[in-house]
């Protein structure tokens, strides 16, 4: 039975170590994406949260593969070193913890942007460094111990500990996204459009997260005499990695999206009206009008662009023209104020 155990530990540790370098490799392509399409003015604060991510990760990796070394190698055949809790090993919890105080604190600011500084983001900070203090404490009284005896008894309640604040600050934040940007739907069909999917971008990085952590949970409460939980506990910094990465690349692409249907205005969604006679400014002027009959229900976009041209005393002297836009959105006939929506996409577009 004892063999049984041991071995369950060692093929689990193995078999996720795998699912861990490939999700590194992921992280890596969507890192490779980031940097490919984001804009000049991007804050650097992104670049240096991806980078300090990044080799937080592959220290990661790098400890991983000691263990494995360790357990596989060194030791081939050697029953007694699996009672060992080498220091690699619990290195990589203090490290996960880490990574995920990094990857909520980039959700959290998004919430506390969006809520206008609602209490509910302070909260949720307070809990992040909970956790990291749990994840690196744990990591410190694991290397002092050094068996695994020593941790079922006296370090696995620091690492369930750890591991359920982190699925609360999950919960808090995706539910705080899910209802901020719920409550910033305006009925302009577009600008709805585009919240949805930032509503199911939020729940999709936070669902993820929140699954592994609670797997990696249950098998450590149930499960204490193997290492099936730390082998799931592996996975779960690759996640929230990628989470980051998911979430900037996603703001890249609404970004691209929006330059290209700003450019590009559709025909059949405009009247073309001639300026009134009687000024220059009308007389080198065109609007684009919406009709007259708009579907209810159906928000309009009206463009207003405007050329003027100076012309001086001399023949030859023209200066180049100058052009201005005045872009109202209107719906159901009329002009509302869509502050609160448009302010929501842009936070999430920072």
């Amino acid at each position: 039975m004892e063999k049984t155990v041991k071995g369950l530990s060692v093929g689990s540790v193995l078999i996720t170590s795998w699912f861990a370098t490939a999700l590194s490799g992921i992280v890596l392509l969507q890192a490779y994406f980031y940097y490919r399409s984001k804009p000049k003015n991007d804050l650097k604060i992104f670049t240096i949260l991806i980078v300090v991510l990044l080799l937080l990760d592959s220290a990661h990796i790098v400890c991983i593969m000691i263990t494995i070394y360790h357990y596989l190698i060194e030791n081939f055949g050697n029953n007694d070193a699996l009672g060992e809790l080498v220091p690699s090993l619990a290195l990589t919890v203090g490290l996960t913890g880490t990574i995920t105080f990094f990857a909520q604190s980039f959700f959290t600011w998004r919430v506390w942007k969006l809520s206008r500084k609602n209490i509910i983001a302070p909260i949720t900070f307070l809990l992040q460094i909970a956790r990291l203090t749990l994840g690196w404490v744990t990591t410190a009284r694991a290397i002092h111990y050094g068996t695994f005896d020593d941790w079922a008894t006296k370090v696995r309640w620091l690492f369930t500990t750890g591991v359920s604040v982190a699925v609360a600050c999950d919960i808090l934040i995706t539910g705080g996204l899910c209802y901020w940007l719920h409550g910033s739907r305006t009925g302009l069909s577009s600008m709805d459009e585009a919240i949805d999917k930032l509503i199911l971008y939020s729940v999709e990085n936070g669902l993820l997260t929140c699954v592994f952590s609670i797997a990696s949970l249950v098998c450590a409460i149930i499960m204490p005499g193997n290492l099936v939980f730390i082998g799931i506990h592996f996975v779960i910094s690759k996640l929230y990695i990628s989470s980051v990465l998911t979430a900037l690349n996603t703001r890249n692409s609404f970004r691209a999206r929006k330059d290209r249907v700003s450019m590009k205005p559709t025909l059949n969604m405009f009247s073309f009206g001639e300026g009134t006679s009687g000024s220059a400014r009308d007389q080198n002027s065109f609007a684009l009008h919406p009709p007259r009959h708009t579907p209810r229900g159906l928000g309009v976009i009206t463009i207003d662009k405007t050329e003027e041209v100076h012309i001086s005393s001399s023949k030859n002297d023209v200066t180049n023209p100058t052009e201005s836009f005045n872009i109202v959105a209107t719906d159901h006939g009329s002009t509302q104020n869509h502050e609160g929506a448009f302010d929501s996409v842009k936070v999430m577009a920072v």
